[in-house]
């Protein structure tokens, strides 16, 4: 039987631990002396984590306890761990909350709400999937899954179906097999990151994986996974049996909205925010990967999923809350996401940003691409790695995104080609962006420079 307990009282509450939160409760507290924070998140045993860490504790690049962390005990801070939030009463400004262990209910009133409550594992419709869960089949998004594929590598499995090739199920994959794992990788799409890197570069991640031993079926769907004697022996992939131990489920995520289901504006399930990280209902903010927000790019609203997006969102959410809950008027503005990401596949370096070759052209028909091979280093000096760099513009030249493969220094070039597109630099100007320049790191005519400038050629010829 529940028990209830007096409600008490904060300026902010925080909806969820995760980066989005976490930048939330601290933005909010730096911004203000005398506002009180509350969080509240379902997780016990540590406070927050970093999961685009946990493919890399597979083959000990990391701990698993490396990348769990703790937020700081403040005087101003109440960590309320263990909880979930069962009701959000807008009205009334009060937040039901559960102990999720003795199912004792309080209530929480507050000034001002930031919903970060992140993102859920999709579980795709597979025969048999669900039934092998905990038996050699698990989702990989928390330290939990990690330590359960550990545990169960160290029972000596030999094969592994990896569900998804996408960033994750790359990485997933790739880690697996340095570890000796024989991995079959699977996805019913014809290629993997539809939307986020052309065909062309992808077959260049696809190639390397295929190098490193990982056996990779696209416009290929696992129909089922096969339990006996209790665990994980096997899957159908597209109509073949295929001996595995484990399936890991990389498949992507959904938002976790419910708990504004009904109260602010939603885009298939996505938390609608504006440039200052409100939501359509006075009073609550929303960060994280459970929005859709703002971006400079002809796509309307993004939803990215990204730490990268979610901890800036998060310092907007903070600040803004902590102004508003003193009678403030909020200022912060999220400049928006143009989607930049960065991977790491063994030694391969994968990049991108912005609007891929098919989304560009179908939101402006004048738009191009180039695509050329450089190296990080000068021909004459050794230790220079290859890459890919490909521009994308619209017809008049402006960068609307950018894609990169190839070796060390892939990450900091994308962020230059995303800076480029935020400021609606053209290829013209691009060109002539001034680089650092020493042998032992970089080549007088970078790459990234090389490309603009073949970019600015095509664009000349066409006028």
């Amino acid at each position: 039987m529940r028990q209830y307990r007096p409600h008490m009282k904060c300026d902010v509450v925080v909806i969820g631990l995760g980066a989005a939160g976490l930048w939330a409760a601290r933005e909010a507290l730096e911004s203000s002396k005398d506002v009180m924070v509350a969080v509240v998140d379902r997780r016990v045993g540590y406070d927050t984590y970093s999961p685009c860490a946990l493919p890399f504790t597979l083959n000990g690049e990391v701990g698993v306890e490396n990348v769990k962390h703790s937020l700081p005990d403040l005087p101003r801070l109440k960590k309320m761990l263990g909880r979930e939030v069962t009701k959000l009463n807008p009205e009334e400004r009060i937040v039901t909350i559960k102990d999720v262990a003795t199912s004792e209910v309080r209530s929480l009133e507050y000034g001002v709400c930031v919903v970060a409550t992140g993102s859920s594992p999709v579980l795709p419709s597979i025969r048999g999937l669900r039934e092998a869960l905990g038996r050699g089949a698990t989702t990989f998004s928390t330290p939990e899954d990690a330590m359960g594929v550990l545990s169960t590598l160290e029972r000596g499995v030999r094969r592994a179906l990896v569900v998804g090739c996408g960033v994750v199920g790359m990485e997933v994959s790739h880690a697996l097999s340095e570890r000796g794992v024989e991995v079959v990788c699977a996805d019913a799409l014809p290629y993997p990151l539809p939307g986020v890197l052309d065909e062309d570069m992808v077959k260049m991640v696809i190639g390397h994986l295929v190098k490193e031993g990982v056996d990779i079926r696209l416009n290929t769907a696992v129909e089922e996974i096969l339990l006996q004697g209790g665990a994980v022996s096997g899957a159908y992939l597209g109509g073949e049996e295929v001996p595995v131990e484990m399936v890991i489920v990389a498949a992507g995520a959904r938002p976790n909205s419910h708990i504004l289901q009904g109260l602010v504006e939603m885009e298939e399930g996505y938390v609608v925010v504006d440039e200052r990280m409100r939501t359509t209902q006075e009073g609550i903010y929303a960060a994280g990967d459970v929005t859709a927000a703002p971006s400079p790019l002809p796509l309307g609203r993004i939803r990215t999923g990204l730490a990268s997006v979610a901890y800036l969102q998060g310092k907007v959410a903070g600040r803004n809350a902590a102004q508003e809950v003193v009678g403030g008027n909020p200022s912060e503005r999220y400049l928006g996401s143009v989607g930049v990401f960065a991977a790491k596949v063994g030694a391969l370096e994968v990049a991108a940003a912005g609007l891929d070759l098919r989304s560009a052209k179908a939101a402006d028909p004048g738009a191009f691409a180039v695509k050329m091979k450089g190296s990080s280093l000068p021909d004459y000096f050794p230790g220079g790695e290859e890459m890919t760099v490909k521009i994308i513009a619209d017809g008049s030249g402006k960068v609307v995104g950018g894609q990169i493969v190839g070796g060390s220094g892939v990450y900091w070039r994308i962020n230059l080609i995303a800076r480029a597109i935020m400021e609606g630099i053209g290829v013209d100007d691009l060109s002539l962006w001034e680089m650092a320049y020493t042998p032992p790191l970089s080549d007088i005519y970078d790459p990234l420079i090389h490309a603009a400038d073949r970019a600015r050629a095509r664009l000349r010829r066409r006028r």
